[in-house]
């Protein structure tokens, strides 16, 4: 693999976490998404998420737009940008094969789509998120700790965030590290600002770290 496809991989990678965060922000405000997928549209074409909603019937294209945005620019420390998302009808043919697709399939990880068009629009490779709810994975989990851990400076008063438990439990905590343990798993190191404790998490008990 060359450098440029390491380096492309690479932050795929993170704007898929940063899309599942996107859709787990959307799904709070209420905003109805019937399928969501990164896709490369054409010969060369750039990675983009695509966003398909029946608001865009019901409310119109630049009001489901609008919201998409404004949840975009909340969310912290992320790679997202408005113009690598796009929201389309959920009558799209684009958006009807990619849900057909998914209903194929179970699992909280992303559809590796390795067809050749959906709908009318030629592809070069798409990842077709699972339906809600908008659970991290393990690696994903691990990718948003070190992505807000390298944010930090020192002297910098760190924001706390909103840890979500694969119980359903919830506490307010800053990631402060990632290791192995001794059984040779994942686990993600927090102070929790309630009692400046450090707690020690598997990677696979957290779902989501907002």
């Amino acid at each position: 693999m060359d450098t440029d496809s390491l380096v492309e991989d690479r932050l795929l990678e993170r704007k898929l976490t940063d899309g599942r965060r996107l859709l787990k922000e959307l799904d709070r405000d209420g905003f109805t998404v019937s399928v969501a997928l990164w896709a490369k549209v054409g010969e060369g074409g750039k990675w983009r998420l695509y966003i398909a909603s029946k608001e865009v019937e019901t409310a119109g294209l630049v009001a489901a737009f609008r919201r998409v945005f404004d949840a975009v620019h909340r969310l912290p420390s992320s790679l997202l940008s408005t113009s690598d998302v796009q929201v389309i009808a959920a009558s799209d043919p684009f958006a009807r094969d990619a849900l057909k697709e998914r209903g194929q399939h179970t699992g909280p990880d992303p559809i590796t789509y390795q067809g050749w068009r959906l709908g009318d629009t030629p592809v070069g490779g798409a990842y077709i998120y699972p339906p809600p709810p908008y659970h991290l994975t393990p690696a994903d989990a691990v990718a948003r700790a070190v992505s807000l851990m390298t944010c930090y400076h020192p002297g910098q008063v760190n924001n706390p965030s909103l840890i979500t438990f694969r119980d359903g439990s919830t506490k307010h905590a800053i990631p402060i590290g990632v290791q192995m343990d001794d059984g040779g798993l994942m686990v993600i190191n927090f102070v929790d600002v309630a009692d400046g404790q450090k707690m020690t998490v598997p990677a696979s008990e957290v779902v989501g770290i907002d």
